[in-house]
């Protein structure tokens, strides 16, 4: 009965997963695949929709990262000795409902995840940018009756201007970075998108931190948030001594 009941659970585990790094939708991932499990799952993988998931191993030992990325295959190119290297492109993120083992390798039941819609994102934005401007204004308001106006509050940013902070630091990067990342910048990430949501990725794939900082990143369902968190960053790494001696580290 209890096999029966795997076999049950493993027809609806119909993601395979691949545990290797980090991942964002709408930007390119290339893999050298060579373990034999891994290399069966991306021929199963192809026979069906080209499509699989990958999440970083988890901090814990022996787990996994809840949240990941459903990447599609592009192209394959199977050396002479059995290993691969290959091409693909991010799909949507997804959250992990339910894993199972087949042949080696992880299967997963996934819940995808999606931005909120944009006349919704619209609204969220103009409703934080009022709110900041009516708490800088009472504490201006404080001061002046001679009261403590607590710390200094900064105005909620659109996401136009979130982007052209991301905009201002790419271009730091292209000008004073190692060559491969400029390399990463010109020619592997293909040309800036205008989305915010795509941009966002895109800006993600390149900031030089840690991978499970940038992986915080996958469960946010709003571009403007994770526009937010991408300049605090920014002005992290900005305030960072070997930023600010010109040395750029991945």
């Amino acid at each position: 009965m209890d096999t029966l009941r795997k076999e049950e659970e493993l027809l609806h585990m119909d993601l395979p997963i691949f545990i290797c790094a980090l991942a964002f939708p709408f930007t390119p991932t290339f893999l050298h695949i060579f373990e034999p499990r891994y290399r069966l799952m991306m021929r199963r993988a192809q026979e069906k929709e080209g499509r699989f998931g990958m999440v970083l191993p988890s901090q814990a030992p022996g787990g996994l990262y809840l949240y990941g990325t459903v990447l599609e295959i592009k192209s394959i190119e199977v050396l002479a000795d059995g290993r691969s290297m290959v091409e693909t492109v991010g799909l949507h993120r997804f959250k992990l409902l339910k894993t199972g083992s087949l042949d080696g390798y992880v299967v997963a039941q996934i819940e995808p995840i999606h931005d909120i819609p944009e006349n919704e994102e619209r609204e969220l934005e103009q409703a934080a940018i009022l709110r900041s401007k009516e708490a800088i204004a009472e504490r201006a308001a404080k001061i002046a009756r001679g009261e403590d106006g607590g710390e200094e509050l900064k105005e909620e940013q659109s996401i136009e201007q979130l982007m052209g902070r991301c905009h201002e630091f790419l271009e730091v990067l292209r000008t004073g970075a190692a060559p491969w990342l400029r390399q990463k910048l010109n020619d592997t990430l293909g040309p800036m998108p205008d989305s915010p949501a795509e941009f966002s990725y895109y800006m993600a794939a390149v900031i030089p931190i840690y991978e499970y900082e940038k992986a915080k990143l996958l469960p946010i369902t709003s571009a403007r948030l994770r526009l937010k968190l991408l300049v605090f960053w920014i002005d992290q790494l900005r305030g960072s001594w070997w930023f600010n001696r010109g040395c750029i580290v991945s």
